[in-house]
């Protein structure tokens, strides 16, 4: 079923060979770790448990001593069917970029633009949702009232600067999201593609139906068009170094038995119409259904190596360029109650903002290191901000030591 030699902790140590958390991870993992296998799900010891999901519990295989190609072709086997139909997605590789002579150097802009996250306070953004008393429709009508809320805005976009994640709870209204959930739980099987993607240290699947689609339901539609619009670019914009002025690439996923991400860098180049536009600012809002956490799905942020664990109403964004992951979810004949699975559903509307400024990303990238690099004690942990959608109050996410 799963297997150890492939464990997400050891390829964050192939992305980064000096994280210290993930060396510590992989260590500790196989004494620390549940294993989902053989129908039981084992809980974690009360003692091991934080409040997200442990990162060892979700980063290490069954320990079988096969080799990577069986790897894919046990996955591929899930559905021979669909995985006929499978979109194959093509990875470029990062050392590409040198060959690409005939691109136009970015204009007024330092190779590392967007990488400036600091210490401390978050500062007010200069564009927000609210201007005086009166707020958009996105803030108004759907998001919680940390949407109006300069501060919490601020820290969300202190922590894509940085190369951290930032979690919002409870992100939209709570009968918003309920009726975002069930419009999107009505949707058949067949309303999804699978979508695969086979390369070294980026094997992936997923189902997807895509944002442009006439299934895609009118209450997905109607949030679609507010993110995808000019005020949330220019909020977000903010933090990007780059203008966000390539259209936004928008999903709603269907995470099925046996869906999963390894870890890879994120922010691949858009294609649409014959014209390149490059992933800056990524989002995944989480709708889910009777969901339990120990059926896999959870995030994984490779460095500093950390796992969250999937919430209904949970909303994420992220800049291009940090390693991540989604563990994969599990089979009926992996869990205690296959009943209960066959009706949870882990669904999730995702995105990306884009930029017709094709920026260096290997500096960019450089960039976060730098900042990493920088922090000091504790905060050398800390992947980033979970904020109340409620109130708009922050705390540290931080990885275990």
């Amino acid at each position: 079923m799963y297997k150890e030699a492939a464990s997400l902790s050891q390829e964050v140590l192939d992305v980064y060979p000096d994280d210290e958390a993930a060396k510590a991870n992989l260590k500790a993992a196989k004494n620390s770790l549940a294993f989902r296998s053989k129908g039981t799900d084992q809980a974690i010891p009360e003692n091991e448990r934080s409040d997200d999901v442990s990162a060892a519990r979700a980063l290490i295989y069954e320990d079988e001593d096969e080799d990577e190609d069986d790897l894919r072709d046990q996955e591929g086997d899930d559905d021979d069917d669909a995985d006929q139909d499978s979109e194959k997605v093509h990875i470029q590789d990062e050392d590409d970029e040198d060959d690409e002579d005939d691109l136009p150097p970015p204009k007024k802009m330092t190779a590392n633009a967007g990488a400036q996250g600091k210490a401390g306070a978050p500062a007010a953004p200069g564009a927000s949702l609210c201007e005086g008393d009166s707020c958009s429709a996105l803030a108004e009508e759907w998001l919680g009232e940390w949407g109006k809320m300069a501060a919490a805005w601020g820290q969300v976009l202190q922590d894509i600067k940085g190369g951290k994640l930032a979690v919002v709870e409870d992100a939209l209204k709570a009968g918003k999201a309920d009726s975002l959930r069930k419009a999107a739980a009505a949707l058949k099987d067949n309303a999804f593609a699978v979508k695969t993607v086979q390369a070294p240290f980026a094997q992936a699947r997923t189902h997807v139906l895509d944002g442009a689609s006439d299934a895609l339901p009118k209450e997905v539609k109607e949030l679609a068009a507010l993110l995808e619009g000019a005020k949330m670019k220019e909020i977000l914009g903010q933090a990007s170094g780059v203008a966000l002025d390539g259209p936004v690439e928008l999903s709603l996923v269907w995470r099925m038995p046996g869906d999963h991400a390894r870890v890879n860098s994120t922010g691949q180049d858009l294609v649409l119409d014959g014209a390149t536009y490059r992933k800056r600012i990524g989002f995944r809002l989480e709708l889910l259904l009777d969901w339990s956490d120990d059926w896999g799905g959870e995030t994984v942020w490779a460095s500093p190596l950390f796992a969250l664990a999937p919430k209904h109403n949970q909303m994420l964004f992220f800049p291009a360029g940090p390693a991540q992951a989604v563990q994969r979810v599990s089979s009926a004949d992996e869990v205690v109650d296959s009943k209960k699975l066959s009706k949870g559903k882990h669904l999730a509307l995702e995105g990306w903002y884009t930029s017709s400024k094709l920026y260096d990303a290997k500096m960019l990238e450089k960039g976060y290191d730098i900042l990493k690099s920088r922090a000091k004690g504790a905060d050398m942990l800390v992947v980033g901000h979970r904020i109340s959608g409620a109130s708009g109050a922050a705390a540290p996410m931080s990885a275990a030591k």
